[in-house]
């Protein structure tokens, strides 16, 4: 039996992102059960625009939707901007919405922001991607504190042996309620 496969979606542009940081440390966390890899593309994507679809759909949306329709799950670590979600993840969603790329997949939500922090962006991917199709599994996954630490806080953070258990724990509940769900 082979591997589930993930593609996990930070949902920031900004190079050092938290959001990222977690979801590297996530796919590390989860090597032994399943394949999964961070999507670096975010910030090169084009913005939505309904007359680019079909036969005008740009490549890098192709290869997008690709990696979406070959994953067996998502795993999303977005940040909240303003009370919501960042203009360039919300994008990114839009380019998948027409399509069935979303329709039925499991995603799990893990966060950086904590102690109250991030409810708004929490409810409103809820919204937007169960609206989208989506499977929403354990809405709140994990979240560990990292906002507004530098890049070497941050990996020292989640290299705390609680972090990487909690990170694994997630993941594993997450991968053996997919295949609860296939049997």
């Amino acid at each position: 039996m082979s591997k589930p496969t993930f593609l996990c979606l930070p949902g920031s542009v900004r190079r050092p992102s938290s959001n990222a940081h977690l979801l590297r440390q996530l796919v590390m966390e989860m090597s032994d059960f399943a394949e999964a890899t961070v999507y670096e593309g975010l910030g090169d994507l084009p913005i939505f625009n309904p007359d680019r679809e079909g036969a005008a759909t740009p490549a890098i949306i192709k290869d997008l939707k690709a990696d979406v329709a070959r994953a067996d799950g998502l795993i999303i670590a977005c940040p909240e901007y303003v009370h919501g979600i960042p203009g360039s993840f919300k994008n990114l969603i839009d380019w998948l919405v027409s399509g069935e790329e979303l329709s039925g997949k499991p995603v799990m939500l893990v966060h950086t922001n904590g102690h109250g922090r991030g409810a708004h962006v929490r409810s409103q991917l809820c919204e937007v991607l169960t609206t989208a199709g989506v499977e929403l599994i354990e809405p709140d996954g994990v979240t560990i504190y990292l906002v507004s630490k530098h890049a070497a806080e941050i990996e020292a953070i989640l290299a705390e042996p609680g972090n990487r258990s909690a990170l694994k724990m997630a993941a594993r509940q997450f991968v053996d309620r997919l295949t609860q769900n296939e049997v």
